[in-house]
């Protein structure tokens, strides 16, 4: 069987160098009578490293971004947080501005959070209601 295509992303570029690297080796041990598997042994755990590297780098960075967003801050700091996010995606995606227009304004949301409060307490209220007369 012919080997798969593998479709490879920008940042992994450095991984599909090496890749390309190995199949390169291979087609010339195939039609050699050098023996060069030991290089291209080292060649794929090389590029394993290189791998393992990469996306522990990727899932470092998305623990960060994590943390930024849910450190304890002002809600207006977390807004403009926020705000700053969505222009600099849509600046690299050309996000339209009718899109980034038909998002809820800064007061919707503190509405939406003000009332997802109430409804919150609310349930809390009732839920020791019933447990108050539950136990009584």
């Amino acid at each position: 069987l012919p080997p798969m295509k593998t479709t490879f992303l920008d940042f992994e570029q450095p991984i599909a160098d090496l890749e390309t690297k190995i199949e390169e080796l291979r087609f010339v041990q195939d039609d050699s009578a050098l023996d060069i598997s030991e290089e291209i042994a080292r060649l794929q755990k090389k590029s394993l490293g290189l791998t393992r590297d990469i996306y522990a780098k990727l899932r470092e960075r998305s623990a960060d971004a994590k943390t930024r967003f849910s450190k304890e801050r002002s809600a207006d700091q977390a807004l403009a947080e926020r705000r700053r996010c969505l222009t600099k995606l849509a600046d690299a995606a050309q996000i339209p501005r009718e899109v980034l227009d038909a998002l809820p304004s800064p007061e919707e949301i503190q509405r939406r959070v003000e009332a997802a409060a109430a409804r919150a307490s609310a349930a809390k209220e009732a839920a020791g209601a019933a447990d108050a007369g539950g136990t009584a």
